[in-house]
């Protein structure tokens, strides 16, 4: 079993601040199953992706993944970057700054930012407001794509995982700022969400081929960020104890390492693993990533009542 899946589980049960309605379960799992049987698709139109080279495409998704954290504001309003005339914000404002900078330099590789400077890092991510922790990201950078080097390359880091992401995440969770690890009452608790996600995010840019290619998809558990907690909340799957509504009405800050943020993830991470097992049992398969990606692509799309919960870390 994934250590994601087995050390999240007894804060998923025995939460204090956050409960699974598994009625509520249920019934999504009727209506979904009914409606819906389409898996998600990688959104190549925003992404990077050299058919060529796909020792640079692994590059642009190393360096997506490494940076893909904390996009909200403690001022209000989001970092913004602008593609062909239109507006982005978020996780896809940084996948498309990143898109234009391989695309006007062609030869834009790990090693690129292993060297690169920090004006010249920062200057990637111009936007209508600042992206927030831009030392850290660019540490995280270069201290990945050096660490990558270091290891052979990310082509040979992928081979060495033998097509498993059982063997590639926990290699992933040991990169630098990949470590995505906490206490819980005195218990080692593993939630490796960039880890997972970039592996998932090979998977899905590759089509399942090449490099892409993994023989364990039901490995990978959900991505335990911020946005997709919110989606099962107004779903009524995840429920919310009256102080930390409070809290997240208010825009409070939550304390990365918390109880209260640990649970918000935990039970998210299990909320998406009852669905999955929901589905399997009326025939429809789904992994749980998968699930992931449609309640995230449903964040993006749908206004939510309740604001996210709002933690400043490196790992989401």
């Amino acid at each position: 079993m994934n250590p994601v899946l087995e050390s999240t589980r007894e804060i998923a049960l025995g939460g204090r601040s956050v409960k699974i309605n598994q009625t509520a379960v249920l019934e999504w799992a009727e209506r979904f199953g009914k409606k819906h049987r389409t898996k998600p698709k990688w959104e190549a139109k925003k992404h990077f992706f050299d058919k060529k080279n796909p020792e640079r495409s692994l590059s642009y998704l190393v360096m997506l993944d490494t940076l893909n954290f904390c996009f909200w504001s403690p001022r209000g309003g989001r970092w913004e970057f602008s593609y062909r005339g239109k507006s982005y914000s978020g996780y896809y404002a940084l996948a498309l700054a990143l898109k234009v900078f391989f695309l006007k330099h062609k030869k834009a590789n790990l090693q690129t930012f292993a060297e690169m400077k920090f004006a010249d890092f920062e200057r990637i991510f111009q936007g209508g407001r600042r992206l927030m922790l831009m030392p850290q990201r660019y540490r995280a950078a270069r201290g990945v794509a050096q660490e990558i080097i270091k290891l052979g390359g990310i082509l040979s880091l992928i081979d060495s995982a033998k097509g498993k992401f059982s063997n590639l995440v926990p290699q992933i969770a040991r990169l630098p700022s990949f470590a995505d690890e906490a206490s819980y009452h005195a218990e080692k608790i593993y939630f490796w969400k960039r880890a997972q996600i970039l592996a998932g995010d090979i998977a899905g840019a590759f089509a399942y081929r090449g490099p892409g290619k993994f023989l364990d998809p039901e490995y990978l558990t959900a991505f335990a960020d911020y946005r997709v907690p919110q989606v099962l909340e107004s779903l009524k799957i995840l429920v919310y104890a009256p102080k930390l509504r409070r809290l997240l009405q208010k825009r409070t800050p939550i304390r990365a390492g918390s109880p209260m943020e640990l649970e918000i993830r935990a039970t998210t991470i299990w909320a998406v693993e009852y669905m999955r097992r929901e589905l399997q049992k009326q025939g429809v398969i789904f992994q749980s990533y998968q699930i992931d990606w449609l309640l995230w692509q449903a964040s993006q799309k749908i206004n939510l009542n309740l604001p996210h919960h709002r933690t400043k870390t490196v790992f989401y």
